[in-house]
């Protein structure tokens, strides 16, 4: 069925029933004789006239209908031109054969003419109303796209789901907000939960601490009134005992608790800060996606209550803090696949090697972690820990290097004397696992790289 978008046809478009065209041709054949023998009876076909104007009425019908009717058209001529001569109403000296040539001529030819048109206009409109139809399809899902984004842009104004974003702005929030080393204060816990509300659309819930693995009986901060629960709770008690986030399932739903989900704050070597208590999430935010950014979030947030400091550089060196990051971005990919790439630079030009060092510090992200070490051979080693980065990331920094080095030196990353090995995390790593092959590759003493020990 085709889609009529212009709405209903215009009558002078629609095509001529076969009946009236050939009505119409014959109208005009047979008209033209009989006005040429009212004009001159003795010549009804202007055989001696300078221009035969019986002509015109094959001329015409062919323009108007085409072939058949501009060929009908001339033959009913040369049929009434050959009764005339054969019984003698004519006085003509012999058969005109040029003038019955001229007139199937003419109407063969303005007949062809025109259904040469009426193909290409029929080709023409096909095409136009093909397009017309995607014109319209497109036009419908802008709009409603459109409608879409808008909702969305109200509704979530100021907020983003970016997992880097979320990252970056919570070490930016507890950094003002850490009061020396207690663990979770009111003020810290206010941070914390507007962190699951902004970046996790969060609308009732309460923080807790956690103090040797048992709850606290009172929470230190709230979020849209707060929920009370205690350590009974079989949500509160399942995420406690698995140190990871659990949540409620239609199948699995059970009238003793109050909670859609339960979030463990827990640091890399699984010691338990807090938890919070999650009674209401914006309902278009409660799937996998958003549930997996709760989870990392709070992993995150255990790390930076663990160093002791909101500036995770604060406390300890560059290498504990590379290492200790190193360690969470290895847990995000155990659980939840998120990608992570290390990188071993080495820096075998010294008169570059500072500025080349530079240039790498300048390049790195909000949550690269990078530290710079000499190797045995005296050269610049440099290890950068890109988390939430897969091998497409890689290549684009890779590629936005090269171009730095070439646009601030004038040669390529090799011809700078810059050798670059990359090592995408995968699940069956370990940090000992990295760290001797990261000792292998940038030929690294092993007290220059050594990871820290695992906090009890």
């Amino acid at each position: 069925m085709k889609l009529d978008l212009a709405g209903p046809q215009d009558p002078g478009d629609r095509p001529t029933p076969a009946w009236l065209s050939w009505l119409e041709t014959s109208l005009i054949t047979t008209g033209t004789i009989a006005i040429g023998w009212r004009l001159h009876p003795q010549d009804p076909f202007f055989l001696r006239a300078p221009f035969s104007w019986t002509a015109i009425a094959p001329l015409l019908v062919g323009l108007r209908y085409g072939f058949a009717h501009g060929f009908g058209s001339a033959f009913t001529l040369i049929l009434g031109l050959a009764t005339a001569w054969r019984y003698e109403w004519l006085a003509l000296p012999g058969w005109p054969v040029q003038f019955s040539i001229g007139l199937l001529a003419t109407g063969m030819i303005a007949g062809e003419f025109r259904d040469l048109w009426t193909r290409r206009l029929r080709s023409l409109t096909v095409t136009n109303d093909y397009r017309q139809v995607r014109l319209d399809e497109f036009t419908r899902a802008y709009h409603l796209l459109k409608v879409s984004h808008d909702r969305l842009e109200q509704r979530f104004v100021g907020s983003t789901q970016s997992l880097r974003g979320a990252l970056m702005g919570l070490r930016r929030q507890l950094t003002v907000a850490r009061e020396g080393r207690q663990p979770i204060s009111p003020r810290i816990g206010e941070q914390i939960v507007s962190i699951f509300a902004n970046y996790a659309w969060i609308q009732v819930a309460s923080l807790y601490p956690v103090t040797s693995g048992t709850l606290g009986e009172s929470a230190v901060a709230h979020l849209g009134g707060g929920v009370a629960v205690d350590g009974s709770d079989p949500l509160v008690c399942e995420a406690l005992q698995q140190g990871q986030l659990v949540s409620i399932k239609p199948e699995t739903y059970s009238a003793d608790t109050r909670l859609l989900a339960a979030i463990p704050i827990v640091d890399v070597n699984q010691h338990v800060w807090g938890l919070i208590a999650v009674r209401e999430v914006l309902f278009v935010a409660f799937h996998q996606e958003n549930l997996q950014l709760l989870a990392v979030i709070a992993g995150h947030i255990g790390d930076l209550l663990a160093s002791g400091s909101g500036d995770p550089l604060s406390v300890g060196t560059a290498e504990e803090e590379f290492w200790a990051q190193l360690r969470r971005c290895l847990e995000d990919e155990r659980r939840y696949d998120l990608p992570a790439v290390v990188l071993a630079i080495l820096l075998r030009e010294p008169t570059r090697a500072e500025t080349l060092l530079g240039q790498l510090r300048e390049q790195r992200r909000g949550l690269d972690q990078l530290v710079a070490l000499p190797n045995r051979e005296g050269h610049q080693a440099v290890l950068l820990l890109m988390p939430l980065t897969d091998q497409a990331g890689l290549s684009g920094y890779l590629t936005r290097l090269e171009s730095l080095v070439d646009k601030r030196h004038g040669c390529s990353l090799a011809q700078a004397g810059v050798e670059v090995h990359s090592i995408l995390l995968r699940k069956r790593d370990t940090v000992e696992s990295l760290r001797s092959q990261l000792a292998e590759q940038c030929q690294l003493p092993d007290h220059a790289i050594r990871p820290p020990l695992a906090s009890a």
